[in-house]
């Protein structure tokens, strides 16, 4: 005798199940359905006689009073991890020979003119800002092209990189508002122009490879899309 599968229907529930308890990304919901279908075929294979809401329950018990919230942090950890690890070979991807000699030259060239030119500190200082302005905007809004493509929906993907975007504005914010910080003696100091170097670098970087991981992962959201048509 055949052995009994989770209907179509069925699978709908199951995501209807998982939202109701609050698993809120789509792509791990996916993943939970995946995992809750098989156990409940396994459980028919025991006893062919339970119907899928009795086998529900027994499943959905196995996990514990904590143990979607407990899948759920797994889950997002390991996002997180995978998404930290893209932002780097997307950074190595933009310094991609013969890239860097460019990247490098241009860092240089501002190192050395802010060195030899006071003004020049006081144009980086601008640069460093209107790149976190641009930058931050521009990645605000892939990401609101990225979130139509699932209507309400949202992924652990999608909310990764907004996470890396919200860290690195906070640590911007966190310089603003320290008045020390910009005093003469302080912005244009001997160390003014490799920080302001680095700075400028280092946001290029960030903002570009963060910019170009969520363009890429629109592919992925278009895929995930048929999944739930």
């Amino acid at each position: 005798m055949e052995s009994r599968k989770v209907t179509e229907q069925e699978a709908k529930d199951l995501m209807a199940f998982c939202k109701k308890k609050d698993v809120y990304y789509i792509d791990l919901r996916l993943e939970l359905v995946d995992h809750l279908a098989h156990s409940i075929e396994e459980h028919w294979v025991e006893n062919p006689k339970a119907t899928f809401s009795e086998a529900l329950q027994v499943v959905y018990k196995r996990f514990g009073i904590f143990g979607f919230l407990d899948v759920v942090g797994v889950h997002q950890d390991r996002m997180t991890k995978r998404y930290l690890k893209q932002l780097w070979q997307t950074v190595l991807v933009i310094l991609a020979w013969p890239r860097v000699l460019g990247f490098l030259l241009g860092s240089l060239v501002l190192f050395q003119s802010m060195t030899h030119f006071l003004i020049m500190q006081q144009v980086g200082v601008w640069i460093f800002i209107l790149m976190v302005l641009v930058g931050s905007i521009s990645n605000t809004l892939q990401y609101f092209r990225n979130k139509k493509i699932l209507g309400k929906e949202t992924t652990v993907l999608m909310k990764s990189p907004v996470q890396g975007l919200f860290w690195f504005d906070y640590f911007f914010v966190q310089i603003i508002i320290r008045p020390h910080f910009w005093n003469a003696e302080n912005l244009f100091s001997e160390w003014s122009p490799l920080l302001w170097t680095l700075l400028i670098a280092g946001s290029f970087l960030f903002f570009t490879a963060n910019y170009l991981i969520q363009v890429k992962s629109k592919d992925l959201l278009m895929e995930l899309k048929s999944q739930l048509a």
